[in-house]
């Protein structure tokens, strides 16, 4: 049913009319209506009738509505865009003249236009373009903003000519240029055999050609009444071709509202519909009457009062002039005081009778990770308790780049159904075509393959593999080169020689206790490897080798032969790289370093060989098959790839070599098939691919002579493709995700409006400045351009932006931000504008629980497992534990709960040759956590870090300074030849990092000159019997002989953190080192006896000037000497054991298994 406003509406009998429709209103069911009365009850011929609106989607929308109401079709569209109206008009007079129709240019053909044109006044020096400018031509992204520029002045009239003037009487050097380009790219296609148009010209030519008077009248008598649909949205150029083709007092009606006014970036012109009353004027010369929908079908009181705080900050638009019933000349001047104020009428909305007032929140959240995670919660728990279904909801956000992302994982995370229209996310940057388009860069040029782009085509689903497979595949490349080195320096040195490949990397087993950073490996053992045998099988896994290996060689005799490559290696944290590609072993036991005397090549890095090995599969001959198979997945593809682009196909054809060759689809087919969050993601995957080959289809059809990279550059830069398969497939039961331009004309019950921050939404950085074409709007509306002006402009259009978000609920409005006092993140001014004084903060504790079965089950079993709950609560607890688990809830059944499952393999842990080999360190460590040592040993978790870099580093110099280079500027010299190389994470960070390393450079040789004890030997390997089955094996920085002829064992540290004086009396690495040389392992040295052993502190934890000194007493001294040889006894037992006990310590915090551990709350699992 109709209301009296809209039957005055339907009833309006000639002449121009404006209709203001407020939110909710009805404008589209009245201006159906409309139609359907002068069609039916009036007898209009419905060719007759001419609806214009601005969207595409909005006219089929129409067309769809009156056809149905009408219950016939008709033979000429009612309803068309203002372009499509134009282009007719164009073609029309075409075909008239006997003349091709018009071509109509794509906004890529365009742009392409553009570039070229814009090349080449650069080849030509670009005189007319001022100095400034003439770097910028070469981007894409100047050419875009010229595309605009010239389309802004096309819709206010500006041509070539115009341009220049204007731009010489302003001083603007830019408008000019801007102009004279104009005069070339129209003479461009003058040339051509048909008319040519872009888009921005279309509407243009098409009022050129109504100011004819003979066109005029034809097209005016061709139309009895024309209805225009969202006039807000109207340029200036389409403001024109209305006034010619339905001005002079004919009869128009035009419906909008200037409070959703949201499409300025476009060229859209507020004051079109501000200003429709003086420019659409009655056959007798009056403003054209005004008259507003004030019925709100959509939402409740509450909801209206608060879009109305909104609203209010909005400029004022025209007063209505007319009421239901009342002819505009009827309406007195002055208001009597008993008649309302209708001046703000289309503001004044009112809700139907019994309509529920809705509600409206607005959320404050700490971080945008918790704010995710409130609008997830917000929207299960109006599904769950309020049975709101999920296509009814939505979440609108203000930027889909920056926004939609993180909702999006989050709320399938969440258990969440979402749908995402195809174009709010720009096509590119969907997770199923990144690949495919990295992939086709890759083919069109091989240079721009780099390691960080292999990395990703490794670890994304071409590759299928994760970071810890590429990590195996660098330390095996790297093995496989350095074998390769080793013979080929056997040959460059005695060519006659047969090369032993396996004698380059040494022999014998890996200590199984190294890890990043320990100094205790066998030094007949390639540094970093290490293998356990742990039950059933090996665990291979490389870890960093000795310090002075890992920098500048093996031995101090080799010291000075520094290799820069391996330093640099070692300080980028990749411990186990640097020990390989610093040198390789010599068949005698010597190091080849990176430029090997008589070898033509240098050896590579390991992100050089990832590099290589996608580029060339013959690099992966010498690797393990499944080591090697991501690799050889990605390199095939390649160069598949390279072999399309030599054959010249075009985009499509490459996008299908590489999408055919990749096996994604039937494995996204099949997992689609299977459904869940995995399947959900697979029919994105695949509708984005199919979007993908369906955009490449059209370009390709519109650019037959455009290559694959004119694709690609185009596709990069797109914001918004400009269709997918997904506007056109069923919604299906899942809340919308979209942006809030988008969301324009559409309603939900639920609605979240997310992400409203300040800098965000409003967002006033000011567009196109490097041309300024909000300079050039502003002086051609007669204003006088500032800053001040032109952001007032932007904050309307962005609180007419926020004022359509949240004028699209029927029953709750939630709007979140962030604003915790821990954030730098300010909320938008428009949250107090829409809830004065009710912002809430929405922080969440950690006895919140989310609606979903994993928090549920995790919640029913911390209680059943609570012995302070009442046995009350435990009960019911199991029982709905019992519910669950018999509706196969996972976690829910105590079979599936940490602790209680199975252990896999409850065998020892086997050591090569029964011998269970300690390092001093790892007593260290497992003594701390048995567990820690077991996943950092045998599985390799353990992490790297700059900070073992430089440890490296100031272990490799010690070892210079105390043989060939004994002063600090020598020292310093040295680190001036490889500090290049080393790369820390940032250029302030590696020059932080080089003060660092010259303090404690510093700090080590002042303490080195002091030392009154007699240096034996320097980074010494050993190996000590403890008993049958038990060995100490490992190395130390330096072994020293005091007054008594006792062996003095030196531990260097450079870390920030010390032990406390009453623990070094017991503390297990110096007690270990002592008890190995109580055992022997430097008698060669003349010594048999330990007279205690030393921690060297000379980072953080030494202070600020002079290393520090921790010592521990000789063992014969402690009152229990045989402490060490017990502790050793103990742990031997635990690492050959079947069990590893995880035990809370002050490692915790920085441990790398910390995910994996059941005392660690990141180890914490439901199911």
């Amino acid at each position: 049913m109709l209301d009296e406003h809209q039957r005055a509406v339907v009833g309006h009998r000639r002449g121009p009319l404006l209709v203001l429709a407020g939110p909710g209103t009805g404008k589209t069911t009245t201006i159906v209506e409309s139609v359907v009365d002068r069609i039916e009850r009036r007898g209009a011929d419905p060719e007759r009738v001419l609806i214009l609106t601005f969207s595409r989607k909005a006219a089929e929308e129409l067309r769809r509505r009156v056809t149905s109401r009408l219950r016939r079709t008709t033979r000429t569209p009612v309803a068309m865009t203002f372009h499509s109206y134009a282009y007719a008009l164009l073609r029309r007079e075409c075909v008239l003249a006997g003349k091709a129709p018009p071509r109509l240019l794509t906004g890529p053909e365009q742009l392409l236009e553009i570039r070229r044109l814009l090349h080449g006044e650069l080849e030509g020096g670009a005189p007319d373009w001022p100095q400034s400018l003439r770097e910028p031509l070469k981007t894409r992204g100047f050419a875009e903003e010229l595309r605009d520029f010239l389309s802004r002045a096309n819709e206010r009239g500006l041509d070539a000519e115009r341009l220049i003037a204007l731009g010489r009487l302003h001083g603007r050097a830019d408008w000019v240029a801007a102009g004279r380009f104009s005069e070339r790219y129209q003479d461009r296609f003058d040339l051509a055999p048909e008319e040519t148009y872009d888009y921005a010209e279309l509407v243009g030519a098409a009022t050129a050609l109504l100011a004819g008077a003979d066109v005029r009248e034809r097209e005016r008598a061709a139309y009895d009444v024309v209805f225009v649909d969202e006039y807000q949205d109207t340029d200036p150029a389409q403001e024109l071709l209305l006034s010619q083709l339905a001005g002079d007092g004919r009869d128009l009606i035009a419906v909008g509202d200037p409070d959703q006014s949201i499409y300025g970036f476009r060229g859209a012109d507020v004051q079109g519909i501000m200003k429709f009353p003086e420019r659409f004027r009655t056959l007798d010369g009056r403003e054209a009457p005004v008259l507003a929908l004030r019925v709100c079908r959509r939402s409740g009181a509450d909801l209206l009062e608060a879009s109305r705080r909104v609203a209010a900050k909005l400029p004022v638009a025209p007063a209505p002039t007319q009421e239901p019933g009342q002819a505009s000349d009827e309406w007195p001047e002055h208001r009597p005081d008993d008649r309302p104020d209708h001046r703000h009428g289309h503001r004044d909305l009112v809700a139907p009778p019994d309509t529920e007032p809705g509600e409206v929140r607005v959320l404050l959240a700490d971080s945008t990770s918790q704010e995710a995670a409130i609008v997830a919660d917000t929207l299960r728990r109006a599904h769950l308790i309020d049975g709101v279904p999920w296509h009814r909801m939505a979440v609108l956000v203000r930027s889909a780049r920056r926004q939609v992302p993180l909702l999006r994982r989050a709320l399938t995370n969440a258990g969440v159904p979402t749908m995402i229209a195809g174009d709010e996310v720009p096509i590119a940057q969907e997770p199923g075509v990144r690949p495919l388009l990295t992939m086709l860069r890759m083919a069109l040029d091989p240079s721009e393959l780099d390691e960080g782009t292999a990395e990703e085509l490794l670890t994304g689903p071409l590759g299928g593999t994760d970071m810890i497979g590429v990590r195996r595949l660098r330390r095996a490349l790297k093995i496989a080169e350095n074998e390769a080195m080793g013979v080929a320096a056997t040959e460059a040195a005695d060519p006659d020689a047969t090369a032993d490949p396996g004698a380059a990397t040494g022999s014998g087993a890996a200590d199984p206790d190294a890890k990043p950073g320990d100094r205790t490996a066998d030094p007949d053992v390639e540094p970093g490897d290490r293998a356990v045998d742990a039950g059933a099988g090996a665990v291979t896994e490389a870890g960093a080798g000795a310090a002075t290996e890992a920098a500048f060689g093996s031995a101090p005799e080799a010291a000075s032969e520094v290799a820069s490559g391996s330093a640099s290696e070692a300080a980028s944290g990749s411990a186990s790289e640097a020990a390989g590609s610093g040198a390789a072993e010599e068949p005698g036991g010597g190091r080849i370093a990176e430029e090997v005397e008589g070898l033509p090549f240098k050896a590579r890095s390991s992100g050089e060989l990832l590099v290589a090995a996608i580029k060339d599969i013959r690099e992966l001959t010498r690797i393990e098959p499944h080591i090697a198979l991501p690799a050889e997945r990605v390199a095939k593809l390649l160069s598949a790839a390279r072999d399309a682009v030599r054959q010249d196909g075009t985009a499509e054809d490459l996008l299908w070599t590489i999408w055919d060759a990749s096996g994604l689809a039937p494995r996204w087919s099949e997992l689609s098939v299977s459904g869940g969050p995995r399947g959900a993601q697979a029919d994105r995957d695949l509708d984005a691919v199919v979007a993908l080959f369906d955009h490449a289809a059209r370009f390709v059809d519109r650019m037959p002579m455009a290559g694959p990279e004119v694709f690609i550059d185009d596709l990069a830069a797109q914001e918004i493709p400009g269709d997918t398969l997904a506007d056109r497939a069923p919604d299906g039961d899942a809340v919308r995700v979209l942006t809030a331009h988008r969301a324009k004309g559409l309603e939900w019950d639920v609605v979240v409006v997310a992400g409203v921050q300040e800098g965000v939404w409003p967002d006033l950085r000011l567009r196109g400045s490097l041309l300024g074409v909000e300079d050039l709007i502003e002086t051609v509306e007669g204003g006088e351009p500032n800053k001040t002006s032109l952001v007032s402009k932007m904050l309307a259009e962005e609180r007419r932006l926020f004022y359509v978000a949240a004028t699209r609920a029927r029953r709750r409005l939630v709007v979140t931000a962030v604003g915790g006092e821990d954030t730098d993140e300010r909320p938008s001014r428009f949250l107090s504008e829409l809830m004065p004084g009710a912002v809430e903060s929405a922080t969440v504790d950690d006895r919140a629980r989310w609606l979903n079965l994993s928090a549920l089950v995790a919640d029913l079993r911390s209680a059943v497992t609570d012995p302070t709950k009442p046995r009350r609560v435990r009960h019911e607890a199991a029982r709905q534990l019992a519910r669950l688990a018999a509706a196969g809830v996972q976690g829910a059944h105590p079979n599936d709960w940490y602790a209680l499952t199975p252990i896999s393999d409850d065998r020892p842990l086997s050591w090569p040759d029964g011998i269970v080999s300690i390092s001093p360190s790892a007593v260290e460590s497992f003594t701390k956590c048995g567990l820690r040592w077991l996943l950092e040993t045998a599985v390799g978790a353990a992490g790297t870090s700059t900070a073992q870099g430089l440890g490296n580093i100031i272990h490799a110099l010690a070892v210079l300074a105390a043989t060939d280079l004994p002063s600090e500027d020598l020292l310093g010299d040295r680190l001036d030849q490889i500090w290049n190389d080393l790369d820390f994470g940032g250029v302030w960070y590696n020059r932080k990092q080089r003060q660092v390393a010259e303090q404690m450079i510093g700090k080590f040789l002042r303490w080195h000159k002091e030392n009154p004890r007699e240096l034996v030997a320097l980074e010494e390997a050993f190996t000590a019997m403890v008993s049958e089955g038990v060995q100490i094996k490992g190395r130390v920085d330096r072994v020293e002989r005091d007054s008594d002829n006792r062996a003095v064992i030196i531990d260097l540290k450079t870390g920030g953190s010390k032990p406390k004086a009453g623990d070094l009396d017991r503390h297990p690495q110096l007690g270990v080192y002592q008890l190995a040389a109580l055992l022997g392992a430097f008698a060669r040295h003349g010594m048999t006896e330990p007279g205690g052993a030393a921690l060297v502190q000379l980072g953080k934890a030494a202070g600020k000037h002079d290393a520090l000194e921790q010592s521990q007493g000789a063992l014969a001294d402690d009152k229990d000497p045989g402490w060490a040889k017990d502790l050793v006894d103990t742990v031997a037992i635990g690492m050959s054991g079947p069990f590893f006990q995880a035990k809370v310590n002050d490692g915790c915090r920085t441990c790398a298994a910390r995910a994996s551990c059941p005392v660690n709350d990141n180890g914490g699992q439901v199911c």
